[in-house]
């Protein structure tokens, strides 16, 4: 590994660790290991029980009953970790999205409307019909809003978020 992809990768588990330790503190189901990124395999724990479960990120991601059990902060913080772990693995393609996050029956107050060329998140509230515009690193440091959405869409903005920020510290470490 080059001595500039080192330092996006230190960078990267330094500000995943501040931000997830900083959001992600809940009472939940599951706890997944913070520094993720680069291995091949998610590592989840689950509270209350010595389970441990390991699956290739690929298989893990594809499993929208798995998906959809977890709240939306964790599944945000999954989609997170494998957008970033898809753009250090391949940096000239982005990773298709393997399960369908627009479910047209979710209860959620939240959902994604559709998205911008600039790579925005437009999404409508649906109790009263506004629809906002936002990063989606924006939306997932707003704890308050990322919980609106249902889980798969929530993995989906931490998808984009992750593909987001890992290129943002790809570029700053080459320049």
């Amino acid at each position: 590994m080059s001595m500039r992809c080192k330092k996006v990768v230190d960078v990267f588990n330094a500000y995943t660790t501040m931000v997830c330790g900083q959001f992600f503190r809940e009472k939940t189901v599951a706890h997944v290991e913070t520094s993720v990124a680069l291995k091949k395999e998610i590592r989840m724990y689950l509270r209350h029980s010595n389970v441990l479960i390991c699956k290739p990120w690929d298989e893990f991601i594809k499993d929208e009953v798995r998906l959809k059990a977890l709240s939306p902060l964790q599944a945000s913080y999954i989609g997170y970790h494998y957008g970033a772990y898809c753009f250090l693995k391949n940096k000239s393609k982005y990773p298709s999205l393997p399960f369908n996050c627009f479910e047209p029956t979710s209860t959620n107050t939240f959902t994604i409307y559709m998205l911008d060329r600039q790579g925005h998140v437009i999404y409508l509230n649906k109790t009263n019909g506004i629809q906002k515009k936002e990063t989606p690193l924006q939306i997932l440091s707003e704890r308050s809003v990322i919980t609106k959405f249902p889980p798969l869409q929530s993995c989906y903005i931490g998808i984009l978020a992750g593909i987001a920020h890992a290129k943002t510290q790809f570029l700053s470490a080459l320049s």
